[in-house]
């Protein structure tokens, strides 16, 4: 069950806005400090989180996330379909992401 400040994000595309004038970031030995300046909050980001962050430096979809973290890690995928799902909520909470409904987007 999500909380209402947790989005179910299967249907949608993210991207970073790591080029906003709200958002610094900070690399680091496969880490990376994102701090908002419009909520004044920072998150450190490793593992998959990182990892995920990196994936979303351009659109992309939750899917593909998915698929793309599954190749790196040995994770059971309804976990980190869930941990991805809370990840996106705290990036979207902090306005550190864009994101569309996929079915926005013209299939090609």
């Amino acid at each position: 069950m999500f909380s209402l400040f947790q989005k179910n994000w299967s249907n949608f595309i993210v991207k970073q806005k790591i080029n906003s004038s709200n958002v610094q970031v900070n690399f680091a030995d496969q880490t990376a400090k994102i701090f908002s300046i419009k909520t004044k909050k920072m998150m450190s980001l490793d593992g998959v989180a990182f990892d995920t962050w990196i994936l979303i430096k351009d659109e992309i979809s939750f899917e593909k996330i998915i698929l793309e973290l599954l190749i790196t890690y040995e994770v059971d995928k309804k976990t980190l379909i869930k941990d991805i799902n809370q990840f996106l909520s705290q990036l979207s909470k902090q306005d550190l992401i864009y994101y569309k409904n996929q079915q926005t987007v013209p299939k090609i």
